[in-house]
Protein backbone atom coordinates (compact mmCIF):
# COMPACT_ATOMS: atom_id res chain seq x y z
CA UNK A 1 0.00 0.00 0.00
CA UNK A 2 1.14 3.56 -0.88
CA UNK A 3 1.24 6.09 1.50
CA UNK A 4 2.60 9.04 0.69
CA UNK A 5 0.45 12.13 0.85
CA UNK A 6 -1.16 13.27 -2.35
CA UNK A 7 -2.81 16.25 -1.20
CA UNK A 8 -3.23 18.44 2.24
CA UNK A 9 -5.42 21.17 2.95
CA UNK A 10 -5.46 23.40 6.23
CA UNK A 11 -8.45 25.26 7.65
CA UNK A 12 -8.76 27.50 10.16
CA UNK A 13 -8.36 25.34 12.95
CA UNK A 14 -8.27 21.99 11.57
CA UNK A 15 -6.00 19.77 8.85
CA UNK A 16 -6.61 17.08 6.57
CA UNK A 17 -4.34 14.51 4.30
CA UNK A 18 -5.30 12.38 1.44
CA UNK A 19 -2.91 9.56 1.19
CA UNK A 20 -2.02 8.22 -2.26
CA UNK A 21 -4.26 4.99 -0.66
CA UNK A 22 -6.89 6.94 -0.78
CA UNK A 23 -7.20 7.57 3.30
CA UNK A 24 -8.61 10.75 4.33
CA UNK A 25 -6.39 11.59 7.66
CA UNK A 26 -8.18 14.56 9.63
CA UNK A 27 -6.94 16.30 12.77
CA UNK A 28 -7.43 19.47 14.77
CA UNK A 29 -10.48 21.37 16.62
CA UNK A 30 -13.64 19.89 15.38
CA UNK A 31 -16.36 22.00 17.62
CA UNK A 32 -18.16 22.37 14.08
CA UNK A 33 -17.76 18.70 12.64
CA UNK A 34 -15.04 19.92 10.45
CA UNK A 35 -13.33 16.34 10.46
CA UNK A 36 -16.10 14.52 9.47
CA UNK A 37 -15.77 11.80 12.26
CA UNK A 38 -19.72 11.92 13.27
CA UNK A 39 -19.03 13.91 16.68
CA UNK A 40 -17.26 17.14 17.80
CA UNK A 41 -14.32 15.62 19.24
CA UNK A 42 -11.21 16.93 18.65
CA UNK A 43 -8.42 15.05 17.60
CA UNK A 44 -4.84 16.29 18.30
CA UNK A 45 -3.13 13.74 15.84
CA UNK A 46 -4.21 12.52 12.48
CA UNK A 47 -6.73 9.77 11.90
CA UNK A 48 -7.97 8.23 9.19
CA UNK A 49 -11.71 9.56 8.76
CA UNK A 50 -13.83 6.27 8.10
CA UNK A 51 -17.13 7.92 6.77
CA UNK A 52 -14.84 8.62 3.75
CA UNK A 53 -13.14 5.21 2.68
CA UNK A 54 -16.01 3.64 0.59
CA UNK A 55 -15.48 7.10 -1.91
CA UNK A 56 -12.97 7.29 -4.91
CA UNK A 57 -11.04 10.90 -3.37
CA UNK A 58 -10.00 13.24 -6.01
CA UNK A 59 -9.31 16.77 -4.56
CA UNK A 60 -9.97 17.86 -0.84
CA UNK A 61 -10.96 21.47 0.92
CA UNK A 62 -10.37 22.45 4.53
CA UNK A 63 -11.95 25.92 4.53
CA UNK A 64 -12.52 29.01 7.10
CA UNK A 65 -15.22 28.81 9.26
CA UNK A 66 -14.58 25.10 9.56
CA UNK A 67 -15.71 23.95 6.33
CA UNK A 68 -15.00 20.78 4.56
CA UNK A 69 -15.11 18.92 1.42
CA UNK A 70 -14.12 16.86 -0.99
CA UNK A 71 -14.67 15.49 -4.48
CA UNK A 72 -14.83 12.59 -6.02
CA UNK A 73 -13.78 11.08 -8.84
CA UNK A 74 -17.40 11.04 -10.39
CA UNK A 75 -17.24 15.03 -9.63
CA UNK A 76 -19.36 14.86 -6.73
CA UNK A 77 -19.01 16.74 -3.78
CA UNK A 78 -19.20 16.07 -0.19
CA UNK A 79 -19.34 18.84 2.68
CA UNK A 80 -19.54 18.99 6.14
CA UNK A 81 -18.46 20.80 9.39
CA UNK A 82 -19.58 24.71 9.52
CA UNK A 83 -23.69 25.02 8.00
CA UNK A 84 -24.47 28.40 8.85
CA UNK A 85 -26.16 30.79 6.18
CA UNK A 86 -27.25 28.06 3.82
CA UNK A 87 -23.29 27.68 3.48
CA UNK A 88 -22.78 24.15 2.41
CA UNK A 89 -25.57 23.91 0.02
CA UNK A 90 -28.78 23.10 2.95
CA UNK A 91 -31.16 25.53 4.03
CA UNK A 92 -29.88 28.30 6.33
CA UNK A 93 -32.55 27.27 9.10
CA UNK A 94 -30.31 24.17 9.23
CA UNK A 95 -27.46 25.80 11.32
CA UNK A 96 -26.57 22.33 12.90
CA UNK A 97 -23.28 21.64 12.19
CA UNK A 98 -22.49 18.58 9.94
CA UNK A 99 -20.39 15.85 11.42
CA UNK A 100 -20.67 13.54 8.54
CA UNK A 101 -19.62 13.66 4.61
CA UNK A 102 -22.95 14.33 3.18
CA UNK A 103 -23.15 14.29 -0.73
CA UNK A 104 -24.96 17.64 -2.42
CA UNK A 105 -25.53 15.03 -5.40
CA UNK A 106 -24.62 17.26 -8.52
CA UNK A 107 -21.49 17.17 -11.15
CA UNK A 108 -19.04 19.70 -9.63
CA UNK A 109 -15.01 20.11 -10.16
CA UNK A 110 -14.15 22.84 -8.09
CA UNK A 111 -15.50 24.36 -4.82
CA UNK A 112 -13.97 27.66 -2.54
CA UNK A 113 -14.77 28.69 1.06
CA UNK A 114 -15.50 31.69 2.11
CA UNK A 115 -16.64 33.54 5.04
CA UNK A 116 -19.93 32.81 5.14
CA UNK A 117 -20.77 31.83 1.63
CA UNK A 118 -19.02 29.34 -1.02
CA UNK A 119 -18.33 29.10 -4.37
CA UNK A 120 -18.76 25.96 -6.45
CA UNK A 121 -17.55 25.62 -9.94
CA UNK A 122 -19.06 23.30 -12.53
CA UNK A 123 -16.72 21.70 -15.69
CA UNK A 124 -18.63 23.19 -17.95
CA UNK A 125 -17.35 26.71 -16.46
CA UNK A 126 -20.46 27.94 -14.45
CA UNK A 127 -19.89 29.17 -11.11
CA UNK A 128 -22.96 28.86 -8.38
CA UNK A 129 -22.48 30.68 -5.16
CA UNK A 130 -24.26 29.45 -1.62
CA UNK A 131 -24.77 30.66 1.60
CA UNK A 132 -25.23 34.53 2.89
CA UNK A 133 -25.48 37.09 0.33
CA UNK A 134 -25.00 40.18 2.68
Amino acid sequence: MNNKIKEYQVGDYHGMALLESNELYVWGYNAEGQLGLGNTVRSLIPIVNPNTESLSISKIFAGYLSASALITTDNKIYVWGYSAYGRLGFPASMNTPKELPTSINNEYNDIVFGDYHTLIGTKEGYIYGIGSNA
